[in-house]
């Protein structure tokens, strides 16, 4: 079953769907009302190192496109095919592939109408430049902030336990859990409840959205009042329905 977040997100889909007028059945031309999605290489992105998982392959950046608007999410399970608006609200979202598609396309759709931006992953060496502008980021919340990152990511790694006493990091691969960045070791992500009590900043990858960990970790980073953000731009479209803080400068 999809859960109460993913149905206010399906509701809002729908509703913007019908307010545009891109679920009828007769349309202008063929792709006035599709989204069309492929799979991107690593290549594509020049990533500064292996040690992302686009780069090794473990996962795949999907891309949809509507009309104009392009938008990426991070996926295990990437589909290539057209679909239209209508069929994507009727996805069942208890299956990762079909979050894949439907969240990819709530974001295109959404950038294209105006209400997000940075729905496109940066390139090259980005991802370091923008683990460096976290830090000051976090800081304005608490300069000496206890930070739980949900999901290794090499370059946010490294500039957290540089800059913070108190780190915790959790991965759902195993090629991940047991590695260490300076003093911290990376734990498995079945951590994640007990961990989120210790720490005043969560910080999860939004992926976390299509492999379906994010719901629990935002409600009990709710219950026990800690400041919760998403990065990344798998959940552009979700966290701006949500109201949940997203970091992503340097997406496009």
């Amino acid at each position: 079953m999809s859960s109460y977040y993913d149905e206010l997100c399906r509701k809002f889909f729908e509703e913007l769907a019908k307010e545009k007028s891109i679920t009828t059945e007769y349309v202008r031309s063929k792709y006035e009302d599709v989204v069309r999605y492929r799979a991107l290489p690593s290549s594509y992105f020049n990533l500064p190192s292996k040690e992302y998982a686009i780069a090794r392959g473990e996962e795949v950046m999907m891309e949809c496109v509507f009309k104009s608007a392009k938008a990426h999410v991070f996926t295990q399970l990437p589909r290539d095919r057209v679909m239209r608006v209508d069929e994507i609200l009727r996805l069942d979202l208890s299956d990762i592939g079909n979050r894949s598609v439907f969240y990819c396309a709530l974001n295109a759709v959404m950038r294209y109408y105006g209400l997000i931006n940075g729905t496109m992953h940066c390139r090259g060496n980005s991802p370091l430049k923008c683990a460096k502008s976290l830090i000051e980021y976090l800081k304005s919340f608490a300069s000496d902030a206890r930070i739980l990152l949900v999901g290794y990511q090499p370059a946010i790694a490294e500039e957290l336990v540089r800059h913070f006493n108190t780190v915790y990091i959790t991965d759902m691969s195993l090629r991940n859990v047991g590695k260490s960045i300076d003093r911290v070791c990376v734990l498995d992500h079945t951590r994640n409840n007990d961990l989120i009590r210790e720490v005043d900043i969560v910080l999860a990858t939004g992926s976390s959205l299509l492999n379906k960990t994010l719901w629990d970790l935002y409600e009990t980073s709710s219950r026990f009042s800690k400041v919760f953000i998403l990065y990344g731009v798998s959940a552009a479209g979700a966290s701006k329905i949500l109201g949940i803080k997203r970091y992503c400068p340097l997406s496009q």
